[in-house]
């Protein structure tokens, strides 16, 4: 009994030890790391647990037995001396990042832990190998991720800005550096509403990124926005974001794309500006068409007016009263006459004769006929260069211009009183300045100013000035084609014309028309004194469709001397032609017919004898209509003249001939 009693505790023990060493062997054996035990005096491999066996490739029994930096998995023997070396001193070694090569030969990374500890007299070397090939594959794959995404955001070309919920700035690419004039290094840690005002486009406060109870990322991704940008300079500037968000280990980041819109912007008030012009033109191009007509129709009702006042005149004693009438009535006529010139220069359809010529001569005479006409509490003043400045312009129409610009400053003085002012020099004309000017081409200009110290106009104003009809006087105190016709003058010489002016301040005009070389000889026109028109029996073939025109001309030319046909319709005429080729020494035909153009009746009567001088009379002269009358062998055309007494005049000179 008492030997039992002493075997009791021995076997109690051994169960112990046993089911201690049975819980280690089942921990060894199902660990997922990898597991060397090592003989901490001989660094010779004790046991491996099964997991590294097949992590490695070797047999159990290629571990055993063997120092460690003898197994081919532990390439770096001086590596594994060290390390065996600190293990004996420090009794404690970890490697983050360890390679090892497999017995097939694959390369795998591993986190090596290793410590030294008792088991009872005998020190043991405890390596513990854990597999972190797929996490260091899986960080490789977030670096390179990370630097794709490095190198996507700082090569954009738009600014990508990322702030916290806080809203200050996390990432700050190298375009936002560029767009608001600001290095990244100032910009990080920055609130974003140093870059954006609290003021939208629309003129309503409002942040860039809105964050409240109610944002919804989802709403958010790809929500574009315009915005005003302020860069570091304190230039705002028009931009346009696009707005998403994502949470990141718990943070909700948010990322504005900017893209600065500035360009985008003045392109399409350029376009908006262009379109704007162009129905302008558009505009202008059927007022003209429509205002040509009309005076086209006038001016023939005009020429019977005065040509019927000529003929009383002439019929009616000088000593009647009659004749204060009659001259009256011919100085109202010379009034209309005068607004259907400016009808045809609005329209272009008034006959241009451009001469290269010096401006000086036209501006003086234009200053001394105005002269006569202002109140003389206008102080009117010229200021001309010295030096010849040469243009290629029609003279009347110059003489126009400068009636109407300054008829316009006239009324725009604040009383009878005030100051006008005409100047005439030469600049040149840059690119931008050019273009600034009516689209004008950079080079040589003769500039015409006309300014005033009158009353000014505002922007709204401004920007119809030019409107045919347009007027700020009151009802039945103007046209309002006065700038109108200006305007057309201007366009017709290749020129531009500007307007500066403000409320209280005046007005200046310039006008700018391409300056030409001054010519060698500088010879003046001849003047053509006027010759009486007799017409010694010749006989002239009128054809108008006009009734009144053809009844006037009948009745002036056979007081002139004339033998005279007149007819209304063309197939008359030429009826009356083939009767008697030889008796009609000339033919006179108005372009505008209704059964055919003037250029028509010319052919036929070439047809019937080729050597009858034809002459075609219109208030519409174009390169195609004298391109026309060429071909057609029309002897000249003559434009229709205000005066019917004129076209008479005219008449008796190519008989003449």
């Amino acid at each position: 009994m008492e030997k039992s009693s002493d075997a009791e505790p021995t076997s109690a023990a051994e169960r112990a030890l046993r089911i201690s060493e049975r819980r280690y062997r089942r921990l060894f054996e199902a660990a997922f790391d990898g597991i060397l035990l090592l003989n901490a005096e001989t660094a010779q491999i004790e046991d491996v647990n099964p997991y590294l066996v097949k992590l490695l490739g070797y047999s159990r029994e290629e571990f055993l037995g063997k120092k460690v930096w003898e197994l081919g998995a532990f390439k770096d023997t001086a590596l594994s001396k060290q390390a065996f070396a600190e293990l004996q001193e420090d009794h404690f070694i970890r490697y983050e990042d360890l390679p090892l090569e497999t017995k097939d030969g694959r390369r795998i990374a591993v986190e090596f832990v290793s410590n030294v500890y008792l088991v009872e007299d005998l020190r043991v070397i405890q390596c513990n190998i854990r597999d972190i090939t797929l996490r260091k594959q899986a960080e490789n794959d977030l670096l390179e991720a990370n630097n794709r995404l490095q190198s996507i955001v700082g090569s954009a070309m738009d600014a990508i800005i990322t702030v916290d919920e806080a809203q200050d700035i996390l990432v700050f690419n190298e375009a936002a550096s560029a767009m608001f004039g600001c290095p990244a290094a100032n910009a990080i840690g920055e609130p974003i509403d140093r870059f954006f005002p609290l003021r939208h486009r629309s003129g309503e406060a409002e942040k860039l990124i809105d964050i409240d109870d109610s944002f919804d990322a989802s709403h958010a991704v790809n929500r574009l926005r315009q915005v005003s940008g302020l860069r570091a300079n304190g230039h705002e500037f028009p931009a346009e974001a696009s707005i998403s968000s994502t949470r990141v280990q718990g943070r909700q980041l948010y990322t504005a794309i900017v893209r600065d819109i500035s360009l985008r912007v003045a392109a399409e008030l350029a376009q908006k500006n262009l379109e704007g012009q162009i129905r302008q033109a558009q505009k202008m191009e059927a007022l003209g068409t429509l205002s040509g007509g009309i005076a086209h129709d006038f001016n023939n009702i005009l020429g019977v007016i005065i040509g019927n006042v000529t003929l009383a005149q002439e019929e009616v004693d000088h000593a009647s009263a009659a004749q204060v009438s009659l001259t009256e009535i011919a100085k109202a006529a010379k009034r209309a006459r005068s607004l259907v010139d400016q009808i045809l220069t609005f329209s272009r359809n008034e006959v241009q004769e451009l001469v290269d010529q010096p401006l000086l001569p036209l501006l003086e005479e234009a200053r001394r006929l105005l002269r006569a006409t202002l109140p003389a509490a206008v102080h009117f003043e010229g200021r001309f260069a010295t030096v010849p400045i040469y243009a290629r312009v029609d003279a009347s129409q110059i003489l126009q211009l400068l009636i109407n610009l300054v008829t316009n400053a006239w009324h725009a003085l604040r009383s009878e009183a005030g100051k006008i002012s005409v100047e005439l020099d030469e600049v040149k004309l840059f690119k931008p300045e050019a273009q600034r000017c009516g689209g004008l081409s950079a080079g040589r200009y003769a500039r015409i100013r006309v300014s005033d110290d009158g009353q000014g106009m505002d922007a709204a104003t401004q920007m119809r000035v030019f409107e045919p009809f347009f007027t700020t006087k009151p009802r039945g105190s103007g046209t309002g084609l006065g700038l109108a016709v200006v305007h057309g003058i201007v366009k017709s010489h290749r020129g531009g014309i500007t307007l500066k002016s403000a409320p209280g301040e005046g007005c200046v005009f310039e006008v700018y028309l391409p300056a030409v070389p001054a010519p060698f000889s500088d010879s003046a026109k001849a003047i053509e004194q006027p010759v009486e028109v007799i017409g010694h029996g010749k006989h002239v073939l009128y054809l108008d469709d006009d009734e009144s025109m053809v009844f006037l001309m009948e009745r002036l030319l056979r007081t002139r001397g004339f033998r005279v046909s007149a007819f209304e319709i063309a197939e008359e005429a030429l009826k009356a032609v083939r009767a008697d080729p030889t008796d009609f020494d000339l033919i006179v035909s108005d372009f505008n017919m209704p059964n055919g153009s003037g250029l028509e009746v010319a052919l036929a009567m070439r047809k019937i004898r080729s050597d009858l001088p034809v002459v075609i009379i219109s208030g519409f002269v174009t390169d195609e209509l004298l391109e026309g009358a060429l071909a057609a062998g029309v002897q000249e055309v003559v434009y229709k003249p205000n005066s019917v007494s004129e076209l008479v005049d005219s008449i008796g000179r190519l008989l003449h001939a």
